[in-house]
Protein backbone atom coordinates (compact mmCIF):
# COMPACT_ATOMS: atom_id res chain seq x y z
CA UNK A 1 0.00 0.00 0.00
CA UNK A 2 1.23 3.42 -0.93
CA UNK A 3 2.72 4.98 2.35
CA UNK A 4 1.03 8.18 2.13
CA UNK A 5 -2.06 6.22 2.06
CA UNK A 6 -1.62 4.03 4.77
CA UNK A 7 -0.81 7.13 7.11
CA UNK A 8 -4.36 8.43 6.11
CA UNK A 9 -5.75 5.01 7.17
CA UNK A 10 -4.08 5.02 10.32
CA UNK A 11 -5.55 8.64 10.95
CA UNK A 12 -9.10 8.19 10.11
CA UNK A 13 -11.31 8.96 13.41
CA UNK A 14 -8.60 11.10 14.71
CA UNK A 15 -8.82 14.48 12.48
CA UNK A 16 -11.36 16.63 13.14
CA UNK A 17 -12.54 17.25 9.46
CA UNK A 18 -13.78 13.71 7.57
CA UNK A 19 -12.03 12.46 4.99
CA UNK A 20 -13.63 13.19 1.44
CA UNK A 21 -14.88 10.76 -0.80
CA UNK A 22 -12.62 10.57 -3.00
CA UNK A 23 -9.72 10.11 -0.38
CA UNK A 24 -11.40 6.84 0.78
CA UNK A 25 -11.89 5.07 -2.88
CA UNK A 26 -7.82 5.59 -2.80
CA UNK A 27 -7.32 3.51 0.33
CA UNK A 28 -9.78 1.24 -0.73
CA UNK A 29 -8.52 0.58 -4.10
CA UNK A 30 -5.14 0.46 -2.57
CA UNK A 31 -6.30 -1.91 0.20
CA UNK A 32 -8.37 -4.08 -2.73
CA UNK A 33 -4.34 -4.00 -4.46
CA UNK A 34 -3.14 -5.71 -1.77
CA UNK A 35 -6.21 -8.00 -0.91
CA UNK A 36 -5.58 -9.19 -4.86
CA UNK A 37 -1.70 -9.75 -4.53
CA UNK A 38 -2.62 -11.77 -1.15
CA UNK A 39 -5.30 -13.98 -2.33
CA UNK A 40 -3.91 -14.32 -5.62
CA UNK A 41 -7.52 -14.75 -7.30
CA UNK A 42 -9.25 -12.17 -9.41
CA UNK A 43 -12.15 -10.50 -7.96
CA UNK A 44 -14.97 -8.04 -9.91
CA UNK A 45 -14.78 -4.46 -8.81
CA UNK A 46 -18.05 -2.31 -9.33
CA UNK A 47 -17.66 0.21 -12.56
CA UNK A 48 -19.89 2.28 -11.79
CA UNK A 49 -18.45 3.21 -8.61
CA UNK A 50 -17.20 6.87 -9.90
CA UNK A 51 -14.47 8.92 -7.55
Amino acid sequence: MNLELEEKLWKAGKQEQAYRKEIWYKIINSLLDDFHQFVGQDFHRDPEIKY
